[in-house]
């Protein structure tokens, strides 16, 4: 009955090593996850910002240059009818000028949220990785100071002990 309760190692050390190693490679990946999903965000973030840009500098390169050259030409010729053409301009480029600022308001806000949300668990995670570490570099540390040296020297004395014996002039 006792004999099948043997722990999973050799010894209860190098059992409190690889847990500890085990403890911070699990919380170092969810910090990791967790710094994934923001850089996901802030790209989006900025893919969204460069459209933004893109539309406005299409806005008032080919917009306002054609409304220049329609005024040039004589085309327009009241006031009436620049205002016209402006508020065609307007009305063509605006709802995606519209669309894409509301869909960047609203990736801003996800952001801020998500950083909110986990920033104690970036730091909580961080703190249980270092734990992990500490727990298996103490784990390791007991494994070396009370069982390995001493099973090094007795390697040694055995190896001493074997040469000694095979050895024929003594």
């Amino acid at each position: 009955m006792l004999e099948s309760l043997t722990p999973p190692t050799d010894n209860l050390y190098k059992f409190i090593a690889i847990s500890g190693l085990a403890i911070a490679l699990f919380f170092g990946w969810s910090r990791v996850k967790i710094e994934m999903e923001t850089w996901n965000l802030e790209k989006d973030l900025s893919s969204l910002l460069s459209t933004q840009e893109k539309l406005l500098k299409e806005l008032f390169a080919s917009g306002f240059n054609n409304l220049a050259d329609e005024v040039e030409k004589g085309e327009i010729k009241n006031l009436e009818d620049t205002m016209a053409r402006v508020e065609e301009i307007f009305s063509s480029t605006s709802p995606k000028i519209e669309a894409n600022f509301q869909e960047l308001v609203e990736n801003t806000w996800k952001r801020g949220n998500y950083d909110r949300e986990h920033s104690v668990e970036k730091s909580t995670f961080f703190c249980f990785a270092l734990v992990g570490l500490g727990i298996s570099v103490f784990g390791f540390w007991l494994w070396w100071i009370r069982i390995q040296k001493f099973t090094d020297e007795l390697l040694q004395l055995q190896l001493a002990k074997a040469r000694k014996d095979l050895d024929p002039k003594s």
